[in-house]
């Protein structure tokens, strides 16, 4: 009988103890919890983080006087002696001087104690994340729609592995089903954030994700990281140009009238002369960049290899890493290049048949930084429309495509947009990619029709295509930054200029006959 009763005894003490468990009940609020996947660098790069050494260096500190000296003494001495070797003695060791805190080593690690801000609770403990634009405009919309403590920020260090980071997003993911009681999250993956969550389903699977929206994402690589890693660098007229007007264009997108002139120094031929000059020293320092900033710099971090276009891995690989030397940093880039990149869209057909929605939104007609060969290509102001809506056909900013050349008429519809510069029958997911005209990278405004789509494409019961609302076809315009947007029409939401070419043509023959009058004088 003692025996029996001790028996009975055990099994309520451990009944009592599973209780709690069972106490727990799932959140029943409606509102699934949403993870936003931030991009590159959204916080500094931190050395000795929390010690009395802490320092940032990335984005560095810059003494901007010492540089301005050392770097116009060097194009002092190369013009002196005709030799860019000059400005390199000068340019190289500088640039290695600041950047040498955030390198890493040829095993693909960080060579130092760099980190950056992590927030492993909901936005309720951290409320100044929710303020500014860009990514933090969706978290402070995703507070109001699903409440502080329902919204979360993954960052990370953007240099290193994405499987790495895909771990470290794994255990997130968990603590915030923990911590809101849910069995899924949504994620929001903005730029390179779009290579950690596909480095993440490609591990850890789709079974914690009820949704997946990229914005802005790395689908496939980026041209800038693919051609500087390539040696194909090159600041371009045009593309140069078209970027110089935009930076210069006014808060109510009207031209600069320093922008006038621009057009004089290209029509006397004077733009094109100091460019011609700046693309001799950039070949003439081609090999010494590379050998003496970009392996030792750059070429060891593995998020640049994820940002290679498939087309440039193995060409950047061959040229810039030693098999023996790289070896463990090559076992880490292959495994994502093979594994993830070129199966992207194999990652997110799986994810979807999974019953995982997936939607992409890409921005177009926004010049990029021109130093790369293929700037003229149409994008976001940083990564280029073909890589972020993953391959549709898209003609250079200011061109259009010519009717039907490369539609794919297999895709089951017309994705063709109204103004002619973007053609998605060519992508991924062609049914599930939107397209957003003279929208900046992560262009998420707070309180704005933008983000009132994007929550829209979020909170769909069903997967979404762009031919489910239409209220919201495949293809938009936005004059103001994404705070209002409008369905894109053909002609609607082009880059308005204010100066005439006939202005500009009088202003250039004019200046031109003034060269020539102090040419005349110069050569009595």
């Amino acid at each position: 009988m003692k025996n029996f009763f001790s028996i009975i005894l055990a099994l309520i003490m451990a009944t009592l103890g599973v209780v709690p468990a069972f106490a727990v009940q799932d959140c029943d609020c409606g509102k699934t919890p949403m993870i936003l996947v931030s991009g590159m660098n959204t916080f500094p790069l931190v050395l000795d983080r929390g010690s009395e050494n802490e320092t940032q260096v990335f984005v560095p500190e810059l003494d901007i006087t010492s540089i301005a000296l050392k770097t116009v003494g060097g194009l002092l001495a190369a013009a002196v002696f005709r030799d860019w070797n000059k400005f390199g003695d000068a340019f190289i060791p500088l640039a290695n001087d600041l950047l040498e805190p955030v390198a890493f080593a040829p095993d693909g690690t960080s060579k130092y104690n760099v980190t950056t801000a992590t927030f492993p609770e909901s936005l309720a403990s951290y409320p100044d994340l929710a303020s500014g634009g860009n990514e933090f405009g969706l978290l402070h919309t995703a507070c109001d729609k699903l409440g502080a403590d329902h919204t979360y920020f993954f960052n990370y260090d953007w240099r290193a592995d994405p499987l790495a980071n895909a771990a470290d997003l794994n255990l997130y993911i968990e603590n915030v089903k923990a911590e809101t009681r849910h069995s899924k999250v949504d994620i929001a993956a903005c730029s390179l954030g779009a290579a950690q969550i596909l480095a993440y389903i490609a591990v850890y699977g789709t079974d914690d994700l009820e949704s997946c929206i990229f914005l802005s994402p790395m689908l496939s690589g980026a041209y800038v990281a693919s051609e500087c890693m390539t040696g194909r660098i090159e600041v371009g007229p045009s593309a140069t140009m078209r970027y110089l007007k935009q930076m210069l264009k006014t808060e109510d997108g009207s031209k600069n009238p320093i922008t006038v002139i621009l057009d004089v120094l290209d029509y006397v031929g004077l733009f094109g002369q100091v460019l011609k000059l700046l693309n001799n020293g950039i070949d003439s320092l081609g090999d010494r960049l590379a050998n003496e900033l970009v392996i030792d710099i750059f070429a060891t971090m593995p998020c640049i290899w994820a940002a290679m276009r498939p087309d440039a891995y193995e060409v950047a690989k061959q040229n810039l890493l030693d098999p023996q030397e790289h070896a463990l940093l090559i076992e880490k880039i292959d495994f994502f290049h093979y594994n993830v990149r070129l199966k992207t869209a194999e990652i997110l057909q799986n994810a979807m048949d999974a019953g995982v929605k997936v939607a992409i939104v890409s921005h177009y007609n926004t010049p990029a930084i021109p130093l790369f060969e293929s700037a003229d290509e149409t994008g976001d102001g940083v990564l280029d429309t073909y890589c972020t809506s993953g391959g549709a056909n898209c003609a250079p900013i200011g061109k259009w495509l010519t009717d039907g050349a490369g539609q794919n008429y297999s895709a089951g519809g017309n994705f063709l947009s109204p103004d002619s510069a973007i053609d998605a029958s060519t992508c991924f997911l062609p049914d599930k990619v939107w397209f957003f005209k003279n929208l900046r990278h992560v262009g998420c405004p707070y309180d704005s029709e933008y983000n009132e789509f994007v929550f829209w494409l979020m909170e769909q019961e069903e997967q979404p295509t762009v031919f489910s609302n239409p209220l919201y076809p495949q293809f938009f315009a936005t004059d103001d930054g994404g705070k209002t947007i409008y369905p894109l029409e053909a002609g609607a939401a082009t880059l308005k200029e204010t100066s005439s070419p006939t202005s500009i043509w009088m202003f250039g023959k004019l200046m031109t006959n003034v060269f020539k009058g102090f040419k005349a004088v110069s050569d009595k």
